[in-house]
């Protein structure tokens, strides 16, 4: 009996620390082997889930927003039809998405890596590419090099508009020679 309490309590805290927290069952898959329920999760590959993959990318989301820029439209005002029609319904699949998974850790683990590696909705056109960002540059490395992860992350059009580096000049590149003629 004591046994049986002991594997409960240690699925529990696995669930809680390596997890999101059981769902209803989750118990009784975990308490058998805890570490293999982890581990079962980092080796696999995870595939970006279908439920996260019928949104257009970032790129996209800029590329219609500089469109209506050229044709003389407000790009704060497409920027936020682009968030209500496409980031907010991907924000809310990404939710609903971690309410069902079997994969409670990757999830806690994306949630990680996107707290640490933040970008804000409030800067520019990130209201609309923002939520793209999880999916696109944190979800396919979470468990793979974490060069990899870096790259992808620091690369992602939502961290170059939210570090500022779509405005950003070097003393060397042809607009700061031009900047210290001026």
């Amino acid at each position: 009996m004591w046994n049986g309490v002991m594997r409960n309590v240690e699925a529990c805290i696995a669930a809680h620390r390596l997890g999101l927290g059981p769902k209803p069952g989750d118990l009784s898959k975990i308490s058998d082997d805890p570490r293999g329920w982890a581990l079962a999760q980092i080796s696999a590959q995870m595939p970006v889930p279908d439920s996260l993959t019928g949104f257009p990318s970032a790129r996209e989301r800029l590329r219609q927003i500089i469109i209506l820029e050229g044709e003389g439209g407000g790009s704060g005002q497409r920027a936020a039809e682009i968030a209500r029609d496409v980031g907010n319904p991907e924000i809310v699949a990404q939710y609903q998405h971690r309410l069902v998974t079997d994969t409670p850790f990757v999830e806690r683990m994306v949630a990680f890596w996107c707290n640490h590696f933040a970008v804000a909705r409030n800067k520019s056109h990130n209201r609309a590419i923002a939520p793209s960002y999880a999916t696109e540059a944190i979800r396919p490395h979470v468990f793979g090099r974490f060069a990899d992860l870096l790259f992808a992350a620091e690369t992602h059009p939502a961290m170059l508009i939210y570090l500022d580096n779509v405005i950003s000049v070097g003393p060397n590149s042809l607009v700061g020679q031009r900047r210290k003629k001026l």
